[in-house]
């Protein structure tokens, strides 16, 4: 079963409002790498995005642990989800939720570039890629053009 593709509604409500303003070619693009950054959290292969509590603490010079976020989702999830997260555990060797992020490279309209990055979160549990916040979206606040 392939992993579904959910994004936050803030989210969702920036990266429609670029595709409907940059054309098909950007909406295509986009939901092709959607669909290559979900294919690879389920087959846990990782070249397009990177651990975002790894990237986090790189930065910050900290030692890092990215069961940090499962540990916390995992007390405050109800029992039937701790229990299935602990079968994913031992089943797929991983944390059950990872925070991942990812960045892609566009040309826009044929002609200028575009740098976007994207933080999500992996849930092995429900099976799903969850798509939290994108940052360098053509037109987006801040965004450079």
């Amino acid at each position: 079963m392939a992993y579904s593709i959910l994004l936050e509604r803030s989210a969702r409500e920036e990266l429609h409002e670029a595709q409907e303003g940059y054309g098909t070619d950007f909406r295509e693009a986009t939901e092709q790498w959607l669909h290559r950054l979900a294919t690879e959290a389920e087959t846990r292969d990782y070249e397009l995005s990177a651990d975002l509590v790894e990237w986090a603490e790189s930065v910050l010079g900290t030692a890092p642990s990215s069961w940090g976020h499962s540990w916390r989702r995992w007390l405050s999830s109800r029992f039937g989800d701790q229990l299935r997260a602990l079968l994913t555990l031992a089943r797929k060797r991983c944390p059950p939720w990872e925070l991942r992020t990812s960045v892609e490279r566009f040309t826009v309209l044929g002609f200028f570039p575009a740098e976007v990055l994207v933080h999500f979160e992996v849930d092995h549990v429900d099976k799903r890629v969850i798509f939290r916040q994108f940052l360098g979206l053509p037109g987006q606040e801040g965004s450079v053009e």
